[in-house]
């Protein structure tokens, strides 16, 4: 009986193995869902800074970026897994959707945009690479691991007495 699932194509490090990771029935919908939150946190305007909170500036920039990295991960690791893209795509998709809220928080009165923050997009979309892609390798070497496991117990057993 034929069946409509598409084989694995092989592309790439993450391609050849994406059918051992199942996609929840409402991955996409909740990978959307984060897209709209993160879109709606970044372009919302900010109050005018305290100026007694000067001494704290650095922490918040570096918060900041922390931000970047983790709403990154986040929308990475729901793209990587649930969009069936290959791994090229959905990091460019991503690019460009961080440049184009950059751009976008030009324009919202209390954001800024910087190239910073970008950068710091890009180190998310690699961390939630990297995290799919162990996950990844480490579900292959198992499932080989039980393959090898199976055929050794129906490998047949051979006779002494020839």
């Amino acid at each position: 009986m034929p069946t409509n699932r598409r084989r694995p194509t092989g592309l790439d490090g993450i391609n050849r193995i994406r059918g051992l990771m199942p996609v929840p029935a409402n991955g996409r919908a909740v990978t959307v869902a984060c897209f709209c939150v993160v879109a709606g946190l970044a372009l919302m305007p900010e109050s005018a800074p305290d100026p007694a909170a000067t001494e704290l500036a650095f922490l918040d920039i570096v918060g900041d970026k922390i931000e970047h990295i983790l709403a990154f991960s986040v929308l990475g690791t729901g793209l990587f897994s649930s969009w069936r893209q290959p791994a090229l795509f959905c990091a460019v998709f991503l690019l460009g959707y961080g440049m184009l809220i950059e751009v976008l928080q030009a324009f919202v009165p209390g954001r800024e945009s910087c190239v910073e923050d970008v950068m710091a997009d890009c180190a998310g979309i690699a961390l939630s690479w990297l995290a799919i892609a162990m996950v990844r390798v480490l579900r292959h070497a198992e499932s080989e691991k039980r393959r090898r496991h199976h055929r050794q117990r129906r490998a047949p057993v051979r006779s002494a007495s020839r």
